[in-house]
């Protein structure tokens, strides 16, 4: 997890209660610690992606810790509304306002099934920059089971789909609508770097190699 994280995270989690820090007014309550620790995990994917120069356990134990917090924080968006009205009304509260949204589930699902199943084909090194770091010992066109058999970059594109499902329940989409468009514009931003090989060196195409995202 690192001690470092969690000071972040507390950091984030009382600036965002208290709304100001050494006199300086930010945008109080629960935005300030969205806008805080949503993004943590894309900084970390770009920079990394582009110097190369990290220890390998550290790199995946932080993105694996801000992309948790991320998607636990989005979890409790998408479920407070729902809890709420349950509480308060049980399941007789929940009207077609505030639905089982069953295609937004469904988008969620799917997105994270081809996740999952991108992870498996690439194993969790090769997920997370094993090949570009040199932990990974193999060429880019290794893998040829689904879903890179059938979907172009099945990595990002399904999560992508995924968030374009959580934004669809009002408790993101409806009460912060720049959250998910702003995970897909970093997650497009990133699938761009891959897909030119944007970093400090040779890119891969340029090697002649066939590369896998």
């Amino acid at each position: 997890m690192g001690i470092y994280n969690l000071l972040y995270i507390m950091f984030a989690a009382i600036l965002g209660a208290k709304g100001h820090l050494l006199g300086v007014n930010f945008i109080g309550g629960y935005t300030t610690f969205l806008i805080l620790t949503q993004f943590v995990h894309y900084y970390k994917y770009i920079t990394t992606y582009y110097w190369r120069k990290v220890n390998f356990s550290h790199f995946k134990r932080d993105v694996l810790f801000f992309k948790s917090v991320a998607l636990t924080n989005l979890a409790y968006m998408v479920l407070r509304p729902y809890w709420k009205v349950i509480s308060a009304e049980g399941l007789a509260g929940l009207s077609s306002d505030l639905s089982l949204n069953l295609p937004g589930i469904s988008m969620i699902a799917a997105g994270y099934f081809v996740s999952i199943s991108a992870t498996a084909a690439l194993g969790v090194d090769g997920t997370y920059f094993g090949i570009e770091l040199g932990v990974v010992e193999a060429d880019y066109g290794f893998v040829k089971s689904f879903p890179y058999n059938c979907i172009p970059h099945p990595m990002i594109l399904s999560q992508v789909v995924a968030l374009i499902g959580i934004h669809t329940f009002p408790g993101v989409g409806g009460t912060v609508p720049w959250l998910v468009p702003t995970h897909v514009a970093l997650y497009f931003l990133h699938m761009a770097q891959e897909i030119y090989d944007v970093w400090d060196g040779t890119p891969w195409y340029k090697k002649g190699e066939n590369k896998v995202e």
